[in-house]
């Protein structure tokens, strides 16, 4: 008999449905908005998160060349938002158009039945029924994170893939 913790549950169901990367690039997206200069907040924001890098979109091709100077005060407010990606390289990459998005919402939620049966049939992807009733609150409140942060909620493939 082995056991299983929770935490490395939630995490591969999380890394499942890609909740998990897109909750930390809207979080990460609404504290460089706070954290930053209106010049600066307004023509750059985070595009994506990657263990490669941290790609910073920019508007204009001179806010491009002009991110490349103020690197030192990039890498001092991605070091306040999330210390644990400062180690990470910084890549600026030039948007056309440039379509920032749209801020976190900071709204409540509310838990509907259809949350609660998509929680369900996630958790019951589980043949263990342990495991399948320790993870349900855990994949309750991903998913209402996800909806609560206007993330795509997508439904498991339960099938094996299909050759073509």
């Amino acid at each position: 008999m082995s056991f299983t913790s929770i935490s490395s549950i939630a995490s591969s169901q999380k890394s499942l449905f890609g909740i998990e990367e897109g909750v930390r690039l809207v979080l990460f997206q609404r504290d460089w908005d706070s954290h930053l200069p209106s010049p600066i907040r307004d023509n750059t924001y985070p595009g994506a998160i990657s263990p490669e890098g941290i790609i910073i979109r920019t508007s204009r091709q001179a806010w491009q060349r002009q991110c490349t100077f103020l690197l030192p005060e990039i890498r001092e407010t991605i070091q306040a938002i999330a210390p644990d990606l400062a180690h990470l390289p910084i890549v600026i990459r030039l948007e056309k158009p440039f379509r920032k998005p749209l801020p976190a919402k900071n709204n409540s939620v509310e838990l509907t039945e259809e949350l609660q049966n998509q929680a369900m049939a996630i958790s019951m992807l589980s043949e263990d029924p342990g495991v399948r009733k320790a993870c349900y609150p855990i994949i309750l409140k991903s998913l209402l994170t996800a909806k609560k942060l206007g993330l795509p909620i997508i439904s498991p493939k339960t099938d094996p893939p299909q050759d073509s």
